[in-house]
């Protein structure tokens, strides 16, 4: 019988082996009855340490994040026949109908204490699919080509970060690593804001595509997003409001439910360097031409008198400047008018003298 959880086997954890019986039938409940009546929603205690928001996805997925989001989950990926794998930090593997043959790969470096950073399942669906670790790469049946440029970047010594297929099939795919990136087939409009997201120095976590079309792509300190739904897109920008990164976006093959998680804050969106490599430099493929409309973008937020404003990090950067040179001209107006007042005191002693 195929070892990936099946209806009757409800999940499975590497770390603690099968869940018994009862703890199964208890996820069941709660994943089955409890969670249909409420909409797929992340709830964390208001100081917890992550955050999550679902919608349409299976209840039965939704149950589990509920139980396991404490312990950060570094890869969610969904297969276009609707399984759906589950792998978190402390090493547990939770999965649905997943090719046997990528369960077995998963639990093997797991169990070799292998931190898995991503997996992925090209549209074709089948036994194809491919896995990212701190430690290795591995892929079964994806293009050629995409097989090739990983093994190039892990050769080169380059940290794959997420691969990723969007849903047009073929020799279509996105690779990305921690200071470069491939796109094969993705178009320009993609490529061109990732290209100028490192050229700004900004760490990308991510490069997710909906079913339907369109793409996100996540960073330390925000994202941008172009042709998802506007609940997904109005919860990114929630999320990325309240401060937090997002870690992992995934999207149900075949339809258009989502999935989002965050497990760190957001980072301070860095200063470009001048004198680092252009982004026409360091990243492959060939350029296109900026679109005309611009994207969705997260943005931080800011406080003022109590209520929450929304203001870019160019704008709080803008500010900061002025106000530095505010404090500036207050600091030589002072100066002045102690150097005037100190003159006058001086002649006002002499005549008195």
């Amino acid at each position: 019988m195929n070892d990936s959880v099946r209806a009757d086997r409800l999940v499975e954890t590497l770390g603690a082996g099968r869940l018994s019986m009862r703890r199964r039938h208890m996820l069941s409940l709660v994943g089955m009855a409890g969670v249909a009546a409420l909409p797929k929603i992340g709830v964390s205690a208001p100081n917890a340490p992550f955050d999550f928001f679902n919608r349409r996805i299976p209840d039965e997925l939704h149950a589990l994040m509920g139980r396991v989001a404490h312990q950060g989950i570094t890869t969610l990926a969904f297969t276009p026949s609707g399984g759906w794998v589950l792998v978190t930090q402390d090493g547990d593997l939770f999965s649905r109908d997943i090719p046997q043959e990528c369960e077995q790969k998963l639990r093997q470096w797991l169990g070799l204490g292998y931190r898995i950073n991503c997996v992925a399942f090209p549209p074709a669906g089948g036994n194809s699919w491919a896995i990212v670790a701190d430690r290795d790469i591995y892929a079964r049946n994806i293009p050629d080509e995409c097989w090739q440029r990983m093994r190039s970047f892990w050769d080169a010594g380059k940290t794959m970060v997420h691969l990723s297929f969007p849903p047009s099939g073929g020799n279509s795919w996105f690779i990305l690593t921690d200071s470069d990136f491939y796109s094969r087939n993705c178009g320009s409009e993609l490529y061109e804001q990732v290209k100028r997201y490192l050229s700004e120095g900004r760490k990308l976590l991510q490069v997710a595509f909906p079913w339907h079309g369109g793409w996100v792509v996540t960073a330390a300190d925000g994202f941008v997003a172009s042709g998802v739904t506007s609940d997904c897109d109005e919860k990114m920008r929630e999320l990325t409001g309240k401060g937090w990164q997002l870690n992992n976006v995934a999207f149900v093959a075949g339809g258009d439910g989502w999935s989002l998680y965050c497990r760190a804050r957001l980072a301070p969106r860095p200063t470009p360097d001048p004198m680092s490599p252009s982004t026409e430099d360091r990243a492959s493929g060939k350029a296109a031409a900026v679109p005309k409309e611009q994207p969705s973008e997260g943005t931080l937020p800011t406080v003022d008198a109590g209520k929450e404003s929304w203001m870019s990090p160019e704008g709080l950067t803008a500010a900061a400047t002025l106000l530095g040179a505010v404090a500036a001209l207050v600091g030589t107006v002072g100066s002045i008018w102690l150097a005037r007042r100190s003159r006058r005191r001086g002649e006002s002693q002499a005549a008195d003298s």
